[in-house]
């Protein structure tokens, strides 16, 4: 048996649209393959793949009657603890990537700091932004770990 990595995250989006539009346009992601299935209520759905051609984030309409973690949000201002904390992106520059999504009103929860990390320590740089659905992510300059 061999487990190769992590496949992708999902999403829910509350506005699909504008899911997609945050994804592509602000983080860079390409629409990948879309789809429905109304077996099991999707009405829209689709996979968006990162400038790595191996991450990708799967992102479902409102509705979609998929299987979920932690409990529905009252409002996306509320913060629903679940077993999944926030997904991780690399980024080429912390600095530039946190500075463009300023400029485009997102959400910057923790700035971009530098921390070292263990002993021997590793050096990362990152900063923390919400997502337009309330999802929590990291981005991460790259780092071997």
């Amino acid at each position: 048996m061999k487990i190769y990595g992590l496949a992708h995250i999902a999403i829910m989006a509350e506005h699909y649209d504008e899911t997609i539009e945050f994804y592509t346009s602000l983080l860079d992601f390409t629409k990948a393959h879309s789809w429905s299935l109304p077996a099991y209520t999707i009405k829209e759905a689709c996979m968006l793949k990162s400038r790595d051609q191996r991450t990708y984030i799967e992102v479902f309409d409102k509705n979609a009657d998929v299987p979920r973690e932690g409990n529905v949000l009252k409002s996306l201002h509320e913060n629903v603890h679940g077993h999944i904390l926030h997904f991780a992106l690399t980024v080429d520059s912390v600095t530039e990537v946190v500075e463009h999504l300023q400029r485009n009103g997102v959400t910057i929860i923790n700035p971009e700091e530098s921390l070292a990390l263990g002993s021997p320590a590793i050096n990362v740089k990152n900063a923390i932004i919400k997502g337009p659905n309330g999802e929590i992510i990291e981005l991460l300059e790259g780092v071997e770990f």
